[in-house]
């Protein structure tokens, strides 16, 4: 994979609460005049009976779509930030986060949602030059290894290869990427563009984990909680895993 030409496809980011407040269309209005006077262009309010979008959408190919949502998802509530094919840099999304988490506080303070998110989670989507450009043969010979004999054997001409990562949640070591998290890595072929491989990164920090009898020494708790950060930084964690961690394992195994 070449470093230099990885290009962020998509990010979302959302904390999730076990309670479900009425989202009242005054309260609504509020987070909206906050989110705006806070630098945030949405031009767009959007609001249901459970759900409020405040949207930016640019009408490009492929358009930009950014969003912050507040809804009732499933049995909790969620605040949601997105954006899809951003035009600008990564920096501008994690500020425009943190100013709508500022926002949500102030309008639904955590006191009155039950204390802290159950859940932080972010997903992120970006994409790199295969070296050789065919991100195809790149994966089949070079990461994954598999003959040419073994894949005449499917009787098939292959048009993309991928593999699939999944990672525990760990706790132990400050210097752990992703501290606290899990992971779910995707590398494949990036299908609209075959030179090129795609990569997806989900991770999930659960702001509480119960740790089984026996797996920690006697007097340790049997629960562990985490620090609370802001959205920049738990995005931050994901690009980070994805263009340094990943690009190390896509590297070594080349090697």
């Amino acid at each position: 994979m070449i470093p230099n030409s990885i290009s962020v496809r998509s990010t979302t980011f959302a904390f999730v609460f076990p309670t479900q407040p009425e989202l009242r269309r005054e309260d609504n209005l509020r987070f909206y005049d906050l989110v705006t006077s806070g630098g945030v262009e949405v031009p767009e309010f959007n609001q249901s009976t459970n759900a409020l979008m405040l949207l930016r959408k640019a009408g490009r190919t492929p358009p930009n779509k950014f969003a912050v949502r507040v809804d009732h998802f499933q049995q909790q509530l969620r605040f949601f930030v997105s954006e899809e094919f951003p035009r600008k840099s990564l920096e501008l999304f994690t500020e425009a986060a943190d100013i709508a988490w500022d926002a949500f506080q102030e309008v639904w303070p955590l006191s009155k949602l039950g204390g802290r998110p159950v859940l932080a989670e972010v997903t992120m989507r970006v994409t790199a030059a295969a070296e050789g450009g065919d991100a195809t043969k790149y994966l089949i010979d070079r990461i994954l290894k598999i003959s040419h004999s073994g894949l005449n054997k499917l009787g098939r001409k292959i048009s993309g290869a991928g593999l699939r990562l999944v990672f525990p949640v760990q706790v132990p070591g400050e210097a752990l990427p992703l501290h606290g998290g899990d992971g779910n890595l995707l590398i494949e072929t990036l299908l609209e563009d075959p030179s090129r491989l795609f990569l997806q990164l989900t991770t999930k920090w659960p702001m509480m984990i119960a740790v089984p009898p026996g797996a920690l020494p006697e007097g340790v708790p049997r629960e562990i909680s985490f620090e609370l950060l802001k959205p920049s930084e738990y995005v931050g964690q994901v690009y980070s895993y994805l263009t340094e961690h990943a690009i190390q394992f896509l590297s070594e195994s080349t090697a």
